[in-house]
């Protein structure tokens, strides 16, 4: 088993994945723009365009990393299987925040996504046997008064898309569990080429009553090129490259604290390009889920053991 990372290891990944929390802030906003625009095109429910977006997104993903020689013969029954697992909480998160997106602006998806910062430590007890401390539940709490804050005065505002948003969040904790577990047993490059080929095969049976030709046409739209061909190239093969090649280096409770500047870039895209506005309530909900993955993190952060990765410290 790899090592205790070390001190420059740890502050190279550091790096990596702050700009990989760019990149998925970025990605909500072509999010948002993608499924406007299909929506718009096929006329059709949240479902429908979130199985396009997941699906269009991966298998374009797999198609410009796969070919590469040196990728696809890397390829193993071990490895494809690995990536598979990783795959299928991965394939129902990117569904249901695409989903969840329908209806909601790009900065509250973001914001609600982040509430995987707090679930990760809570998940690593209940399937890794690491108990978490006080400071967890008062993070629990704190995250959770951040959602209901969020969704307005009334509270009234949380609906199906919030709630599907959050279901994704569950599904983001557990896909960084199962990166810590996984992804050091493999090369970078076809682990991760086999886990976008696997996500978007996942996507695709959402895609069986609904009108391909229709589908085609919309995602030849000149409007739709840069939102899609943003999401596969920045927001998912850079990114996830990032992400399976670094993270490994960190504790997961130490990545999951990084990861909660992916919703503050966001709501800084949103805002810019977008002119979502982010005041009164709204800001005090997510700077409350901020708060709580402040406290559930950065308390007693320690590196991996010597001779033990992370996830069985």
């Amino acid at each position: 088993m790899p090592g205790e990372a070390s001190p420059a290891a740890r502050r190279n990944a550091t790096a990596a994945l702050i700009l990989a929390c760019a990149a998925w802030g970025l990605s909500f906003v072509f999010l948002k723009d993608s499924d406007t625009i299909l929506e718009a095109a096929l006329g059709e429910g949240a479902w429908t365009s979130a199985c396009w977006i997941v699906a269009v997104r991966f298998l374009f993903a797999a198609a410009l990393l796969l070919p590469w020689p040196r990728v696809y013969r890397a390829v193993t029954r071990p490895l494809a299987g690995d990536a598979f697992w990783l795959a299928l909480p991965s394939a129902a998160g990117y569904l249901l925040q695409a989903a969840g997106m329908h209806d909601l602006e790009a900065g509250t998806n973001a914001f609600l996504t982040s509430l995987y910062t707090p679930l990760t430590p809570l998940l690593a007890w209940l399937f890794l046997r690491r108990r978490p401390r006080v400071r967890i539940a008062a993070a629990v709490a704190v995250a959770m008064a951040g959602v209901a804050i969020l969704t307005g005065p009334t509270g009234l505002g949380f609906g199906l898309s919030e709630a599907l948003v959050v279901a994704g969040a569950f599904c983001w904790a557990i896909q960084i569990l199962l990166i810590d577990r996984l992804a050091r047993r493999h090369e970078t490059a076809p682990f991760t080429g086999m886990f976008f080929l696997w996500t978007g095969l996942l996507a695709l049976p959402g895609l069986a009553f609904t009108d391909p030709h229709a589908a085609f046409a919309a995602l030849l739209r000149p409007e739709l090129q840069l939102p899609i061909w943003g999401l596969v190239i920045v927001s998912t093969v850079l990114t996830l490259i990032v992400l399976v090649h670094f993270q490994p280096s960190l504790d997961p409770s130490r990545a999951a604290l990084l990861y909660v500047l992916e919703p503050a870039f966001a709501a800084v895209f949103a805002a810019l390009l977008h002119g979502e506005p982010f005041e009164g309530f709204k800001l005090a909900g997510c700077l409350m889920i901020l708060l709580a993955s402040v406290i559930a993190e950065l308390p007693g952060l320690h590196p991996h053991p010597v001779g033990k990765p992370a996830a069985e410290r």
